[in-house]
């Protein structure tokens, strides 16, 4: 079991270092879904693979369903199971979860925001992964690199960096604004793995 979790561990690492080794990032490509398992919709309308990203758009996936959207040279977010995502764009990418669970892979310095009802995940390349539990509480985890906890106003609440998950939970509570520790949940290094390699499969396909 150790020497499992220690192989893990080093194959996460090495293949995290193939996003973040670029300097510079443009992530203003067409969006577009790449992949799907089970039932999702795009402004109430049922999606296609291949199908792109608009600004505005509303991203809604059903029980156990996801899909996955790629962006840039090798990014992409995994909308998962019972989900409500809004993307954005004003010059970099924005996601307002209005509940639900987002995994995320960007590449380095790349500008980025993923938002939620009570804070904002701000990050410039990395492997991160965002839940809303409920209106007034949510869970950021860095799997992989430094996330900035931001509140509404953009105030630093906290960073996160890790090179092998860092989480905290961020609640509200009387109108106060709190972080606090938390460890892994709602994912795990197979699911990152399998992402990733699903990802840099599609980024590899020649266009037909």
């Amino acid at each position: 079991m150790l020497l499992k979790t220690v192989t893990l561990l080093t194959l996460f690492t090495l293949i995290s270092c193939e996003y973040t080794k670029k300097k510079e990032v443009t992530l203003a490509g067409k969006p577009s879904v790449y992949f799907l398992i089970g039932d999702a919709s795009i402004n109430g309308q049922p999606v296609s693979l291949g199908q792109e990203i608009f600004n505005g758009d509303l991203i809604e996936t059903g029980k156990e369903s996801f899909l996955e959207v790629k962006f840039g040279k090798q990014s992409a977010f995994r909308v998962r199971e019972e989900s409500q995502v809004t993307y954005n764009f004003d010059g970099s990418i924005n996601l307002n979860i209005v509940k639900g669970k987002v995994l995320n892979i960007l590449e380095k310095n790349s500008k980025y925001k993923v938002r939620t009802p009570t804070a904002v995940a701000a990050v410039r390349g990395t492997i991160f992964f965002v839940s809303v539990i409920d209106q007034d509480k949510s869970y950021f985890c860095a799997c992989n690199g430094t996330i900035s906890i931001e509140d509404d106003k953009q105030t630093e609440l906290t960073n996160l960096s890790s090179a092998h998950h860092h989480s905290n939970f961020s609640e509200r509570t009387d109108d106060k604004l709190e972080m606090d520790h938390a460890g892994m949940m709602q994912h795990d290094d197979l699911e990152i793995f399998d992402f990733m390699y699903r990802l840099d499969n599609a980024v590899k396909k020649p266009a037909e």
